[in-house]
Protein backbone atom coordinates (compact mmCIF):
# COMPACT_ATOMS: atom_id res chain seq x y z
CA UNK A 1 0.00 0.00 0.00
CA UNK A 2 1.38 3.49 -0.67
CA UNK A 3 0.82 6.18 1.54
CA UNK A 4 0.03 9.68 0.92
CA UNK A 5 3.84 11.01 1.83
CA UNK A 6 5.18 8.31 -0.26
CA UNK A 7 2.96 9.78 -3.49
CA UNK A 8 4.25 13.02 -2.56
CA UNK A 9 7.64 12.19 -2.91
CA UNK A 10 8.68 13.61 0.43
CA UNK A 11 11.01 12.20 2.81
CA UNK A 12 9.57 13.75 6.21
CA UNK A 13 11.72 12.34 9.83
CA UNK A 14 9.65 14.01 12.29
CA UNK A 15 6.30 15.47 12.85
CA UNK A 16 6.15 18.38 15.06
CA UNK A 17 2.48 19.05 17.06
CA UNK A 18 1.38 21.12 20.13
CA UNK A 19 -0.11 19.18 22.93
CA UNK A 20 -3.67 19.54 22.06
CA UNK A 21 -6.32 17.15 23.08
CA UNK A 22 -7.10 16.37 19.70
CA UNK A 23 -3.98 14.58 18.63
CA UNK A 24 -4.66 11.15 20.39
CA UNK A 25 -2.42 8.47 20.51
CA UNK A 26 -4.06 6.90 17.68
CA UNK A 27 -2.82 10.38 15.78
CA UNK A 28 0.95 9.82 16.68
CA UNK A 29 0.54 5.98 15.57
CA UNK A 30 -0.01 6.84 12.03
CA UNK A 31 3.43 9.11 11.65
CA UNK A 32 5.04 6.20 13.63
CA UNK A 33 3.38 3.46 11.44
CA UNK A 34 5.52 6.12 8.60
CA UNK A 35 8.96 5.77 10.18
CA UNK A 36 8.01 9.31 11.91
CA UNK A 37 9.07 10.15 14.75
CA UNK A 38 6.47 12.63 16.60
CA UNK A 39 7.69 15.26 18.96
CA UNK A 40 5.11 17.38 21.05
CA UNK A 41 6.17 20.57 21.26
CA UNK A 42 6.75 21.89 25.05
CA UNK A 43 3.78 23.18 27.48
CA UNK A 44 3.52 26.82 27.60
CA UNK A 45 6.38 27.38 25.35
CA UNK A 46 4.99 29.79 22.82
CA UNK A 47 8.07 30.83 20.78
CA UNK A 48 8.94 27.30 20.39
CA UNK A 49 7.38 27.05 16.94
CA UNK A 50 8.42 30.93 15.73
CA UNK A 51 10.19 30.29 12.89
CA UNK A 52 7.17 27.87 11.68
CA UNK A 53 4.76 30.47 12.51
CA UNK A 54 6.39 33.65 10.90
CA UNK A 55 6.87 31.36 7.51
CA UNK A 56 2.74 30.96 7.91
CA UNK A 57 2.21 34.18 7.73
CA UNK A 58 4.65 35.45 5.64
CA UNK A 59 3.30 33.32 2.81
CA UNK A 60 -0.68 34.20 3.95
CA UNK A 61 0.02 38.06 3.87
CA UNK A 62 2.21 37.96 0.74
CA UNK A 63 0.46 35.07 -1.57
CA UNK A 64 -2.55 33.09 -0.01
CA UNK A 65 -4.75 36.24 0.95
CA UNK A 66 -4.89 37.53 -2.36
CA UNK A 67 -5.47 34.21 -4.26
CA UNK A 68 -8.94 32.47 -4.36
CA UNK A 69 -7.75 28.68 -4.87
CA UNK A 70 -9.87 26.15 -6.37
CA UNK A 71 -7.92 22.78 -6.13
CA UNK A 72 -5.78 20.72 -4.64
CA UNK A 73 -3.88 21.70 -7.96
CA UNK A 74 -3.96 24.94 -8.13
CA UNK A 75 -2.41 25.49 -4.31
CA UNK A 76 0.22 22.88 -5.07
CA UNK A 77 1.07 25.24 -8.13
CA UNK A 78 0.99 28.60 -6.24
CA UNK A 79 2.71 27.60 -3.57
CA UNK A 80 5.20 25.56 -5.67
CA UNK A 81 5.72 29.69 -7.31
CA UNK A 82 5.94 31.39 -3.96
CA UNK A 83 8.70 29.44 -2.68
CA UNK A 84 10.55 29.37 -5.74
CA UNK A 85 10.01 33.28 -5.63
CA UNK A 86 10.95 33.46 -1.74
CA UNK A 87 13.53 31.77 -2.02
CA UNK A 88 15.44 32.75 -5.05
CA UNK A 89 14.39 36.48 -5.24
CA UNK A 90 12.65 37.70 -2.54
CA UNK A 91 15.12 40.46 -0.96
CA UNK A 92 15.08 39.27 3.16
CA UNK A 93 15.93 42.37 5.56
CA UNK A 94 18.36 39.50 7.70
CA UNK A 95 20.32 38.93 4.96
CA UNK A 96 21.30 42.61 3.83
CA UNK A 97 18.32 42.24 1.15
CA UNK A 98 19.72 38.87 -0.55
CA UNK A 99 17.52 35.80 -1.08
CA UNK A 100 18.29 32.57 0.73
CA UNK A 101 19.70 31.03 -2.02
CA UNK A 102 22.89 32.40 -3.19
CA UNK A 103 22.45 34.32 -6.59
CA UNK A 104 24.89 36.01 -8.95
CA UNK A 105 25.55 39.69 -7.92
CA UNK A 106 22.47 42.30 -9.18
CA UNK A 107 22.87 44.58 -12.29
CA UNK A 108 23.82 48.06 -10.73
CA UNK A 109 22.81 50.09 -13.85
CA UNK A 110 20.66 49.81 -16.47
CA UNK A 111 16.63 50.29 -17.30
CA UNK A 112 14.49 49.00 -14.65
CA UNK A 113 11.97 46.25 -15.46
CA UNK A 114 9.17 44.20 -13.57
CA UNK A 115 8.71 40.43 -13.50
CA UNK A 116 5.22 39.43 -12.42
CA UNK A 117 5.08 36.45 -9.90
CA UNK A 118 2.01 34.55 -9.32
CA UNK A 119 -0.34 36.57 -12.42
CA UNK A 120 1.11 40.43 -11.06
CA UNK A 121 0.03 39.52 -7.52
CA UNK A 122 3.88 40.08 -6.81
CA UNK A 123 5.75 42.59 -8.41
CA UNK A 124 9.30 41.42 -8.37
CA UNK A 125 11.91 44.66 -9.98
CA UNK A 126 15.26 43.98 -11.64
CA UNK A 127 17.53 46.01 -14.08
CA UNK A 128 18.31 44.62 -17.23
CA UNK A 129 22.18 45.29 -18.51
CA UNK A 130 22.02 48.32 -20.99
CA UNK A 131 21.69 48.36 -24.19
CA UNK A 132 25.74 48.96 -25.67
CA UNK A 133 26.22 46.08 -22.81
CA UNK A 134 24.34 43.99 -25.16
CA UNK A 135 25.19 45.09 -28.99
CA UNK A 136 29.03 44.28 -27.66
CA UNK A 137 28.30 40.86 -27.50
Amino acid sequence: MVSLLDENGTDFRCLLRDNDGKYTPLFDSVFASEGMKVIPLPYQAPYANAHAERWVRTIREECLDHILIWNDAHLQRVLCQFVDYYNNRRPQQSLDQQSPVARTPPVTDGPLACRQVLEGIINGYYRTPPRAALQSV
